[in-house]
């Protein structure tokens, strides 16, 4: 209860599901150094109550390389005051903050508390990366890859995947299945799968799984699908589902199918969701 914690910039008690709340937001978004040190917006303030005794309250206190003005911002937009962090945001970053660099990057490419501007988000971006941003480079082929600018999407992935980056290896392997920004090669394609998956990449298996089915390789491709289900990915459970439903790669089970569609129903499977309804299956 000694903790402090800045809520629109007036110090309150932080409860300790609120502090592990954002412990688990600022590490999602890269501020891994102030969460692992569980330094993040628990910190002494000059207006925070006192604690008991009359001293100032007990609190990690922020290190330098992670202002207030990019906590508080950062903390806001977890909090869904996305307008009112962008501003701090913008302050930290142009002090050189990697981590509000990329929150306002996304900000930009999501339209969230700004209006959608994906040149800005590239510049966000870039300016990361000249910082040695690592997860930069892998956002970078994201936005280039939806503008379509699929040669600097290619550049960047492959310079991600280098870094270790699984989502990259996974972009990768599509670009170089479908022949976008690189030659096609799918052998190519489906050793980046592989190392999507080994890098824990959950989508990798199902895109791994796809690429072995368009081969004719059915009871591969539904390992896979099973890999990337088992790990909860609702499109891998969707099609670990068809497996089963067409008897295509395995036995042919409707009762599998239909509670693994409903599996990836529940996480957010569009197709899915509409496939049980149109069967009339209950969920």
């Amino acid at each position: 209860p000694d903790y402090v914690i800045l809520e629109h910039g007036f110090p309150r008690i932080a409860s300790p599901e609120l502090r592990d709340r954002l412990l688990t937001f600022f590490a999602v978004e890269g501020y891994t150094k102030e969460a692992e040190y569980l330094q993040l917006v628990l910190l002494k303030h000059p207006r925070a109550p006192l604690a008991r005794g009359g001293g100032p309250p007990p609190a990690f206190v922020l290190p330098p390389a992670a202002p207030m003005a990019a906590v508080y911002g950062a903390y806001l937009e977890g909090n869904n005051h996305i307008n009112e962090s962008v501003a701090l945001l913008m302050r930290a970053a142009n002090e050189g903050e990697t981590g509000p660099m990329m929150l306002l990057a996304r900000a930009y490419g999501k339209g969230e508390g700004v209006p959608q501007d994906l040149q800005e988000a590239e510049r966000w971006l870039l300016r990361a990366d000249d910082a040695q941003e690592a997860t930069a480079a892998g956002k970078l082929a994201a936005v280039y890859q939806a503008t379509k600018r699929f040669d600097e999407a290619a550049v960047w992935a492959r310079k991600a995947a280098d870094r270790g980056d699984g989502e990259s290896q996974d972009r990768l392997g599509l670009f170089y299945m479908r022949g976008l920004g690189v030659p096609q090669d799918k052998a190519e394609a489906a050793r980046r799968f592989k190392a999507a998956v080994a890098a824990g990449y959950v989508q990798g298996g199902n895109d791994l799984g796809m690429f072995y089915m368009d081969a004719g390789d059915a009871p591969r491709a539904c390992e896979e699908f099973r890999r990337a289900a088992d790990a909860g990915y609702p499109r891998g459970q969707y099609n670990l589902g068809l497996c089963y439903a067409r008897g295509s790669g395995l036995a042919k089970n409707d009762v599998e199918a239909h509670r693994w569609w409903r599996k990836a129903a529940d996480g957010g499977d569009h197709d899915a969701a509409v496939l049980l309804s149109n069967l009339g299956v209950r969920r």
